[in-house]
Order: structure tokens, then sequence, then C-alpha cells
């Protein structure tokens, strides 16, 4: 079969998957990614991981699937960014798959006005987000608008982490969806190792726990890119010890 097809349900197999490169091993699939991108396309999906959970793999897959299956309207893909819409075109690729340029876009592409937006919605079978975490928060006040009054938008599938927001912060935004969507946590790292994930999430921490400034504005950014449940990433991969080394900021200029 194609290249989607394969899923690692076993540990030798898994292991064989980890030692390629991070472009071959993305054809690979646990058997908790398999359930995501097999979800009946009945109601719309918020798919919430770690670092290397394989978030982004499952939304290429459940496209790439959905694209193959449809004989009517087509799913559409939207990438945070220019660059992420390539991306994820060449993932595509990886998997065998030419997608029309039409089914992918930038959000920034997408309609700012609420109705326009479902208009364009309404026309794909199925509308897949990467990186919701940084979603602008009026895109995601559109869209739960929409919800809200019961518009026959297709079914979404949008995959975050609040705790790698970088841009603006939309994890308080994004859990106002939950009331509308199920939610499915990927908890196994693939990519990175337990030091590493370790390091990372005091790091989280640390900027949580010790963050004493006055500004509210920074405050709330700071609680909307933080989720408990996508902190405990779990990983069976080893390596070398992590250095941490605290820089003052005058001298990172």
């Amino acid at each position: 079969g194609p290249p989607s097809d394969i899923i690692a349900v076993d540990d030798e197999l898994l292991e064989y998957a980890l030692r390629l490169p991070e472009d071959r091993w993305r054809v690979f699939l646990h058997p908790r990614q398999r359930f995501v991108v097999d979800a009946p396309l009945d109601g719309h999906l918020l798919v919430k991981g770690g670092p290397g959970t394989g978030k982004t793999i499952c939304l290429i897959h459940r496209f790439v699937r959905l694209c193959s299956d449809s004989t009517g309207p087509q799913p559409l893909l939207v990438g945070l960014s220019p660059a992420a819409e390539q991306a994820m075109k060449d993932a595509c690729t990886t998997l065998g798959h030419s997608p029309d340029p039409q089914l992918l876009c930038a959000v920034q592409d997408l309609p700012p006005v609420r109705d326009e937006l479902e208009k364009q919605l309404t026309e794909h079978s199925s509308v897949l987000i990467d990186e919701g975490q940084d979603l602008p928060v009026d895109f995601i006040r559109n869209i739960l608008e929409l919800l809200e009054r019961g518009s026959p938008i297709p079914p979404l599938f949008i995959a975050f982490d609040s705790n790698q927001a970088i841009v603006q912060p939309s994890g308080d935004a994004l859990s106002r969806l939950v009331e509308f969507c199920d939610v499915v946590t990927l908890r196994y790292c693939y990519r990175s190792t337990e030091q590493i994930v370790t390091t990372a999430g005091d790091l989280i921490d640390r900027l949580h726990h010790d963050y004493s400034g006055g500004n509210h504005e920074h405050s709330h950014h700071i609680a909307a890119s933080r989720d408990a449940s996508t902190a405990g990433t779990i990983t069976a991969l080893l390596g070398p010890e992590v250095v941490v080394t605290e820089t003052p900021l005058g001298s990172m200029q």
C-alpha cells in the first residue's frame, strides 16, 4: 500500500523507524496516531501533544487520506505562514501525494470577515489547521462564533500545543473550542531524547513559576501558553545530559 499505510505496531519496527532520517520516518504511524488519522468525519477534533509527538504528521496523513477518499469536496490544509504551507506541501510529497495548490493556504490568506470565512470553509470536506497555539485570536473568535450559531462548517482538525506558543499565545481562546470538539492528546515523543524533554519541561516550569513582572499582557501571554496535559511528554529515546547555560540579557545583543 502507500507509505501512509505503514503502522509501527511493535517496538522493533518503531526502533527501525526512529533510526531513519526524520523525513523518512514521517511515513510511519504509531497506533495512537493512526487512531487520530482515521477518526470519523462526524465532528470537530482538537489534537494536542508536546514537541515530536506527531501532531503535524497526523495532520498530513489525514489530509492525504481525505484527498484520496473524497469524490466530492476536498479538504483544506492551513498552515501558520507561507513557509509552513510549503513545508506541509513537501510532507505530502513525501507520502506520495502531490496536493492541488488550491487546497493549501496560510492562515493570513483566509478571509478576516466571519461570513466570508464561513463561505470559503464550507466549500471543503474538512479543514485541517496546524500550529493552532499561534493562530490569530481574531481567527479563533470567528471560528467560535460560527460554531456557537450552529453554522454548517465542515469538520475541523486543529493540531496545537500551548507550550510551544511563540507569536501570539492563543491557548485560552482554543480552550473555548472544547465545548464543540473532541480532544485527543498525543503523549509519546519520537524526536527528542529523555534528557532534552526533561530539560525543556524544567525551563518552561521556571518561566511560569518565576515570572514576577507587573505587565498584565505579558502575564496573560505566559498563562495562555501553559498546558500541563502536553507538558508530560514521554520518550524512550536516551542521549547525553543537557547543559543549560544562563546568559545575561545584555550580552545577547
